[in-house]
């Protein structure tokens, strides 16, 4: 359920979130390359808290599309046909006293082989339950450029609101390529870190204060905005 997903991000984040603080505490105990190394790990952490939250949602979406389908219900989208769910699980529909946990376990298992580390793909796992005008990403954008992050979206929030409630969907698309750009940008601070402990080249990547928190909270937006389009949109 998109509720259960949520509860695990929550939590998740929130221990980035701790992570984080306990790097900046006032501690002659730490060392700069240790507090650098503590920003790192909590970056990571939410990286990690996002992807579990994609694949879990997008579970979710699979498994109410099979029951619906496997019930006559609804027809299964498109895009989703296309997905090869493993035949030991299907098999286990004939066997099984639930049919929806078999349902559920074969969309597990399916994600269990994949990460959602591309911004470009979370569209893919989402889109096709979403109504037309609602689609990934311009129509989460409202929520993200609320927060006034220039940096982020690449308008403050004074200069959003500036512009007739009517007009700003015309703002959402070239925001939303820019929020693309620095989700992609931590995602790989996440890469370099949890493959080569950051050193993406030969000399260790330092990690300032206010980057780290402007990766963490950025993640936190982007989750919270897609979580509340699926619960107010989605067609399962």
């Amino acid at each position: 359920m998109l509720e259960n997903a949520r509860r695990y991000f929550n939590e998740d984040i929130q221990r980035a979130e701790k992570l984080l603080a306990l790097a900046n505490l006032d501690t002659a105990t730490l060392e700069e390359r240790e507090r650098s190394d503590l920003r790192s790990a909590s970056v990571a952490m939410a990286v990690g808290a996002m992807d579990a939250y994609f694949c879990d949602a997008y579970v979710d979406c699979l498994t109410k599309c099979l029951q619906g389908a496997k019930a006559g219900r609804r027809q299964m989208p498109g895009a989703y046909k296309k997905r090869e769910l493993p035949v030991d699980v299907l098999l286990s529909l004939s066997s099984h006293s639930s049919e929806n946990w078999a349902l559920r376990m074969a969309a597990r298992n399916l994600m269990e082989k994949e990460s959602v580390l591309s911004v470009e793909g979370v569209k893919d796992l989402f889109n096709p339950v979403l109504p037309a005008g609602r689609k990934l990403w311009p129509a989460v954008m409202d929520p993200l450029m609320q927060k006034g992050w220039k940096r982020f979206t690449g308008m403050a929030k004074a200069e959003y609101l500036a512009v007739a409630e009517g007009e700003r969907e015309r703002l959402w698309t070239g925001a939303a390529e820019k929020v693309k750009v620095r989700i992609q940008s931590t995602i790989q601070l996440r890469h370099d870190w949890v493959h080569n402990c950051g050193r993406p080249k030969s000399a260790i990547k330092a990690l300032g204060p206010q980057q780290a928190l402007a990766c963490v909270r950025e993640v936190r937006a982007v989750v919270e905005a897609i979580d509340s389009h699926l619960g107010e949109h989605r067609q399962v």
